[in-house]
Order: C-alpha cells, then sequence, then structure tokens
C-alpha cells in the first residue's frame, strides 16, 4: 500500500502483509493505518488551492474494499 503525494510524490509505503487479506485489513493492519487512526500519521497541514481562499484537505483513493 501507498501514500502519494498531490506531486506524486511517495510519502509512505507499507509493504507486505503475508498471504491473503482484504484490502481494508491490509490498511487497517498497517502500520500507517495505525496512524492515520491516532492522528499520528505526519500528513502535511492543509492548505488552500493556488489562487483561490478554497481549502484543499486530503482524500485517500482506494477501491470499496477500503
Amino acid at each position: 500500500m501507498a501514500i502519494v503525494d498531490s506531486n506524486c510524490q511517495y510519502i509512505r509505503i507499507d509493504v507486505g502483509p503475508e498471504g491473503r487479506q482484504s484490502d481494508g485489513l491490509v490498511l487497517k493492519n498497517s502500520k500507517s493505518g495505525e496512524k492515520l487512526l491516532k492522528g499520528t500519521l505526519g500528513l502535511p497541514p492543509t492548505g488552500f488551492l493556488p489562487g483561490t481562499r478554497t481549502v484543499a484537505s486530503y482524500a485517500f483513493v482506494g477501491d470499496e474494499a477500503f
């Protein structure tokens, strides 16, 4: 599982659950998932879209299993 920023730069990578796990379990059991739930993932602060006063927060994109 990987997390990339808006410039397609990798900011976190979690490699390899062993065996077969659903995508939801991969996220839940990963260090990134743990940190996301605890609020300690270390994401950069939200900011404004360029040239606007519109706040851009973060989105995670995954399939329906996530």
